[in-house]
């Protein structure tokens, strides 16, 4: 199976192409969000009554170009509260939440921690103490984006640490035991991380979540015994889809297994997409090829802010075509349930509001939105196609579109791309595939590929965010860039 890559040329001509000026084209990219929010502030008089944007039930359209062809045949939908606009951070993984999650999916199986480490000897932590107390002095602290009054906390307590701490330079201390799911800290290359591993009888536990956001959060809650699902072969399923005889869970008990997931986390999450899978084996790890034999619901949840969703797509994207910027993934929640009950649980990525900029948005006529998609869908990804070689060795782009959405992105605080701040802002996104074959002596190598064609996978993952438009100004927003 190819994996998710960053390929550095498609994403360096994909920047290049982006910051060319092109006459009567919408901004590729926000360049002042100050401005943008002004625009598109907007607030309801109480006595308002909020009506949802006009629009159709369906938005259609093709174009072909070379060897790039568009198909639209989309759901339009809409949520029915206004567009909200916030400011956010990647805060990582609230304790409370993750002790009452583990509750819930240890349905009263003891968690045991794996943790063992080497107690800090007085000498060890006397020379971390010094190094902090230079540190104070010459306010080097500074350079890590910490206060004084958290600077002189850690010293507080490293001294109590100090106090505590054996002479013997060879004294260990056993921390397998019991846990209800509270993190201890690590730090690694400087950063500090909450950590768990954990197992239960029958499941694993791995929470890894930084302090101070710099790296990807991640929560994971797996059974021991789970097969290997994959998205290969998925069919997505909705509320009226038959029961598929390939599992005896229905999609009603799956539904509610999953609602009760959410709830112990406390947070604003919803179910977004529901997929049948299995675990076929194509051959490519041990050369065995085999039709699935065990059947799962995956089933993908996002964040909600005030009744609106929180756009992301295929869960586990890490690319970025921004060379020089922190990855930040979209948050997703996926849960994987079969016949046995809770196979997996992956949770990525949690965002915090941290403050509210207004309840309500300023939209662009949904006329003017399809106008602007309709000429970026040729400018983004015309250029990924490749028709100047023989017609066997060429490159074709196929972009099939079955969803648009409005609903909201988070985009990176203006001029800070090595920090997790954003900011959630109303936007237009068309969900579906896009599908990039290459034809080398004749052979055709098809991927699922995402925005900006910079990797893919030979199988249907999900559904990408093909386009995203600012709802606001027309921006076209790069989600692999996050601006």
């Amino acid at each position: 199976m190819k994996k998710r890559i960053v390929i550095i040329f498609f994403a360096a001509l994909l920047l290049l192409c982006a910051c060319q000026p092109t006459p009567d084209e919408p901004p590729v990219l926000q360049k002042d969000q100050d401005l943008m929010i002004q625009k598109g502030e907007a607030t309801l008089a109480p006595e308002e009554t909020y009506t949802p944007p006009e629009v159709p039930e369906r938005y259609q359209y093709d174009y072909q170009e070379g060897t790039l062809t568009v198909h639209v045949d989309a759901k339009v939908s809409v949520p029915n509260v206004p567009l909200p606009m916030a400011r956010m951070r990647a805060q990582g993984f609230d304790q409370d939440a993750v002790r009452r999650l583990l509750k819930y999916l240890a349905n009263g199986e003891t968690m045991i921690t794996n943790r063992t480490h080497t107690v800090a000897t007085k000498e060890q932590i006397g020379a971390d103490l010094e190094q902090a107390m230079q540190m104070l002095e010459d306010e080097s602290y500074k350079d890590a984006d910490i206060t004084e009054e958290e600077w002189k906390a850690y010293i507080a307590d490293l001294q109590e640490q100090y106090r505590k701490a054996p002479f013997e330079a060879d004294a260990k201390q056993p921390e397998n035991g019991e846990t209800d799911g509270t993190f201890y800290t690590e730090e690694s290359s400087g950063i500090q991380y909450n950590c768990l591993d954990a197992h239960t009888d029958s499941a694993l536990i791995w929470i890894w979540s930084p302090l101070h956001a710099d790296f990807d959060a991640s929560f994971r809650y797996e059974r021991g015994d789970i097969p290997y699902y994959t998205m290969n072969g998925a069919v997505e399923l909705f509320p009226d889809s038959p029961q598929s005889e390939k599992i005896n869970m229905t999609y009603a008990e799956a539904m509610q297994k999953v609602q009760e997931i959410i709830d112990a986390t406390g947070e604003p999450l919803t179910v977004t997409h529901v997929y049948l899978i299995g675990d076929p084996m194509n051959g490519n790890v041990d050369g065995i090829v085999q039709d699935a034999k065990h059947w799962a619901y995956a089933v993908q949840c996002q964040r909600t802010y005030r009744g609106v969703t929180v756009a992301a797509g295929v869960p586990g994207t890490t690319q970025t075509n921004d060379l020089f910027a922190l990855g930040w993934e979209y948050e997703t929640m996926t849960v994987i349930l079969d016949d046995k009950g809770v196979a997996r649980v992956q949770w990525r990525e949690p965002l915090t509001v941290t403050e509210p900029i207004s309840d309500s948005s300023n939209l662009l006529p949904f006329e003017k939105i399809t106008e602007i998609a309709e000429r970026m869908l040729r400018v983004v990804y015309l250029q990924y196609t490749d028709a100047s070689q023989e017609a066997e060795q060429r490159r074709e782009i196929a972009v099939d579109i079955r969803d648009m959405k409005l609903e909201l992105i988070r985009i990176r605080e203006q001029d800070n791309a090595n920090e997790k701040n954003g900011v959630l802002v109303p936007v237009w996104v068309f969900y579906g595939d896009i599908v990039e074959t290459d034809y080398w002596d004749g052979e055709p190598d098809v991927m699922y590929t995402s925005y900006g064609c910079g990797g893919g996978c030979e199988f249907r993952e999900g559904d990408e965010i093909v386009l995203c438009i600012n709802a606001i100004d027309g921006s076209v927003i790069d989600p692999l860039l996050g601006y």
